[in-house]
């Protein structure tokens, strides 16, 4: 490594306490979204809504991480497979930091949590039983089931679930980090 990008990556790391390379900042992010599911369990919105901000900001650090570890332009990183996730995160995390979104064209219009719907477990099993015969079955669903949900509205009026985004912003991630750092082996390789 040059002493130009030494100096960089020692600056960079030196301000963020035992996170030193966008891996330990995704690693960070995933615990960051378990905190936030066991808060959704436990009924803590409060908390889950803390954990959301606190991720949205983290998932969205990742773009300057990458682009100044692994010299890769941000808007290259946005036009990748599920770009748009990460876009969303953006959203979220300078809406979240600076109160509104001075963008001229924001991917995220709001964020909501909603009326009490049905947990996923319960969701997920209710919809298996519904494409497996057709009908619910007359099953009721339990007050105690039914949880409110952290929510965004997209630009083009869909509402989605904030926990998928996040966990696809951290799928994209991961898959554009195992590619990153697959070249750089390949090219120390070539060496």
């Amino acid at each position: 490594m040059d002493e130009p990008e030494a100096a960089l990556r020692n600056r960079f790391s030196s301000y963020s306490w035992s996170l030193k390379n966008p891996r330990d900042l995704l690693a960070k992010a995933k615990r960051e979204l378990r905190r936030m599911e066991k808060a959704h369990d436990d009924e803590c919105c409060e908390e889950e809504v803390d954990h959301a901000f606190n991720l949205a900001i983290t998932i969205h650090s990742m773009s300057d991480w990458v682009e100044k570890t692994h010299n890769i332009d941000r808007k290259r990183i946005y036009e990748r497979k599920h770009g748009e996730c990460l876009k969303y995160c953006r959203d979220l995390s300078n809406g979240s930091k600076h109160l509104i979104l001075d963008r001229d064209k924001p991917m995220i219009l709001e964020t909501y949590v909603s009326a009490k719907s049905i947990s996923d477990p319960i969701f997920d099993d209710m919809m298996i039983k519904w494409h497996q015969t057709g009908r619910s079955e007359g099953r009721c669903i339990p007050m105690s089931s039914l949880r409110s949900v952290l929510k965004c509205k997209l630009s083009d009026g869909c509402d989605v679930r904030v926990k998928e985004v996040f966990k696809l912003a951290i799928e994209t991630w991961e898959e554009l980090l195992d590619g990153l750092d697959g070249a750089n082996r390949d090219g120390e390789a070539a060496r």
